[in-house]
C-alpha cells in the first residue's frame, strides 16, 4: 500500500474530515427553540441577569457568559442581527469542540498509545451524538471538553503530581458544573474511582503493613485527586449561591423516588453513540477478552484506565437511576469522547494481541478510519431521511439519536420567502404548530404579525383570506378537508422544511 495512505497526517486528515464536514454543513444552522430562548433571555441580557437568574435550566451559565463576553467584544449588541449569521457565535463551540478533540487525542497518546489516539479522534468524528450538540448554543459541547480536561489532567496528577494539573483539575470541575449542574454526576464518577482505590490500597497496607512490597501509585496521590475535585465543586457550589434552589431544588432536576425509573438510559444512549458502527463493539469486546487472557504480558495501565472509563461511563447512569431523577438523554452526550477512548483502547489492545507486526498497525488503522468514514455517511443520511420522514408523518423527534432541527429547518430562509408573499397580500397569520421561540423571534425579525391557534375559529368566520404556519402540513391537509371542507388551502413552501406556511381562503 502506498506510503501516502498510511502517513500519519493523511490518517489525521481523514480521521477528522468527517468533523470538518459537518462543522461547514452545521455552523450556519439556524437558532432553534432552546437555542432562541438561551441568547433572549440569558445572553442578550445583563451579565447580573445571567448569574442570577435560573427559571429554567436553559441557563447553562458560564456558557453563556462566555457567549456574552465574545458578542459584545465584536459589537453585536442585537439577537436579530445575530440571526444573520449565526456561525459568528458558533465560532465558539467549534473552538472548543477543537479542544475536545486535542484532549482527546492527546490523552490516548500520552496514557495509551498513538494508534489509540488516532483511533478515539477518528471514532469520536463518526459518533452522530457528536455532531447533534458540539455547535449547540448550549453548555454540552462546553462540557465535553471540561470534561476530557478533568481525565487528562487527572490522569497526569495520578503518575506525577504538579500544581499546575491539580489547579487545571480544580478549574475544570469547579466551570463544568457551573455550566451545567448535572455536569455533577461525571465529576462524581470520578470520585468515585479514585475513593475506591484509596479504600482498596487502605485495606491492603493495614492487611500486609509488615510486608515489603513495591507501590507504583501511592494513595496521597490519588487523595490529592479527590481533593481537587472536591474543591472544584465547592466552588461551583459558591457560584451558584444567588440561585443555589432555583439550581439544585427546581422540577426538572427533581428525584420521582428511588429506583423508580428503568435502567434503559444507557442502552439508548450507548446505541445512538455507535451510530451504526456495529463492527466497534465486536472489537471493542474481543479486546477486552484478550486482555483477561494476557494480561501478565502487559502493562497493567491497559485495565487500571479501562476500568476509570467505565466507571465514568457508568455511574452517572447509576446515579440517575438510583435518584430517578428522569435525566434526559442528551445530557449523557457528553460522554461522547469517553465513549471514545475506551473503544479506541479495548480495539487497540485486540490487535496488539492479534497483529504483531508493527508495520501493519498503520494499515489496519487506515481500514478502520475509513469504516467510520463510510459507515458515518450512511448513518447521517439515515438521520436525514428519518427527520424528513417526520415532517410526511406529522411528528418530530427530539432525541441523543434524531433532531428536527438538524435537517430540513430553515426558518429564517422560510420567512423571508414567505414575507413577499406576505407584504404584497396581507392577511392574518394563524400558528397551530411550530418551534416555538424560535420561529416566533424569526416572524417578531421580520416584523410579521402573528394570532395563537385558539383564533382559528374566529377568523374563519370573519376573515375570507388567511395564512397558517404549522409543522404538520400533511395532518393539517386532512383536518381541513374533514372540519373545513368550503376553505381552499395552497402550500406555500416552495421547499421541504419542518415548518410549512398555508393560504387559506373561502
Amino acid at each position: 500500500m502506498s506510503a501516502f495512505f498510511l502517513n500519519k497526517k493523511f490518517l489525521l486528515f481523514l480521521a477528522l474530515l468527517p468533523f470538518f464536514y459537518m462543522t461547514y454543513s452545521f455552523a450556519s444552522l439556524d437558532f432553534w427553540n432552546d437555542e432562541m430562548y438561551s441568547l433572549r433571555y440569558f445572553t442578550f441580557v445583563p451579565l447580573a441577569t445571567t448569574v442570577t437568574d435560573y427559571h429554567v435550566p436553559n441557563n447553562h451559565i458560564f456558557f453563556n457568559l462566555l457567549n456574552q463576553i465574545f458578542l459584545r467584544t465584536a459589537g453585536i449588541s442585537d439577537l436579530h442581527r445575530l440571526m444573520d449569521d449565526p456561525f459568528l457565535i458558533r465560532l465558539l463551540p467549534f473552538i472548543y469542540s477543537l479542544g475536545t478533540l486535542f484532549y482527546l487525542w492527546l490523552t490516548g497518546k500520552k496514557f495509551f498509545n498513538e494508534f489509540t489516539a488516532f483511533l478515539s479522534v477518528a471514532i469520536l468524528a463518526t459518533t452522530f451524538p457528536f455532531f447533534s450538540y458540539f455547535l449547540q448554543m448550549r453548555g454540552y459541547g462546553l462540557s465535553m471538553f471540561f470534561l476530557m480536561v478533568m481525565i487528562y489532567h487527572t490522569w497526569n496528577l495520578e503518575s506525577n503530581f504538579s500544581r499546575k494539573d491539580f489547579l487545571l483539575v480544580v478549574l475544570a470541575v469547579c466551570l463544568s458544573i457551573y455550566t451545567i449542574p448535572l455536569n455533577l454526576y461525571f465529576v462524581f464518577s470520578i470520585g468515585v474511582f479514585y475513593f475506591i482505590r484509596v479504600t482498596i490500597y487502605c485495606f491492603n497496607f493495614f492487611r500486609r503493613k509488615h510486608e515489603h512490597r513495591r507501590i507504583i501509585f501511592f494513595p496521597g496521590k490519588n487523595f490529592k485527586i479527590i481533593i481537587a475535585l472536591a474543591i472544584g465543586s465547592a466552588c461551583s457550589f459558591l457560584l451558584y449561591l444567588p440561585i443555589y434552589k432555583q439550581v439544585f431544588f427546581n422540577n426538572y432536576v427533581k428525584s420521582h423516588g428511588w429506583f423508580k425509573e428503568g435502567f434503559s438510559l444507557p442502552g439508548i444512549v450507548f446505541n445512538a453513540f455507535l451510530s451504526g458502527r456495529y463492527l466497534l463493539p465486536a472489537l471493542f469486546l474481543a479486546g477486552i477478552f484478550f486482555y483477561f487472557i494476557k494480561k501478565d504480558k502487559h502493562g497493567s495501565f491497559f485495565f487500571r484506565g479501562f476500568i476509570f472509563l467505565i466507571c465514568v461511563l457508568l455511574v452517572p447512569f447509576i446515579i440517575s437511576f438510583v435518584r430517578g431523577d428522569q435525566a434526559p438523554d442528551r445530557t449523557f452526550v457528553i460522554l461522547a469522547p469517553v465513549f471514545s477512548l475506551c473503544f479506541a483502547a479495548g480495539i487497540d489492545f485486540f490487535l496488539r494481541s492479534v497483529f504483531k507486526a508493527g508495520n501493519k498497525k498503520n494499515v489496519l488503522l487506515l481500514i478502520l478510519v475509513a469504516y467510520c468514514n463510510l459507515t458515518f455517511i450512511f448513518y447521517y443520511s439515515k438521520v436525514r431521511n428519518h427527520v424528513r420522514n417526520d415532517i410526511e408523518i406529522s411528528n418530530r423527534s427530539q432525541d441523543i439519536k434524531y433532531n428536527y432541527y438538524l435537517a430540513y429547518f430553515h426558518p429564517k430562509k422560510l420567512v423571508e420567502s414567505f414575507r413577499k408573499i406576505y407584504t404584497a397580500h396581507p392577511a392574518a397569520l394563524i400558528i397551530r404548530e411550530s418551534d416555538y421561540h424560535g420561529m416566533r423571534e424569526y416572524l417578531d425579525k421580520y416584523e410579521i404579525k402573528y394570532e395563537p391557534e385558539n383564533a382559528f375559529d374566529s377568523l374563519v368566520s370573519h376573515e375570507n383570506t388567511f395564512y397558517v404556519l404549522t409543522t404538520k402540513p400533511n395532518s393539517f391537509k386532512k383536518w381541513m378537508k374533514e372540519n373545513h371542507p368550503d376553505i381552499k388551502f395552497h402550500h406555500l413552501n416552495s421547499f421541504v422544511d419542518f415548518h410549512n406556511f398555508f393560504y387559506c381562503t373561502h
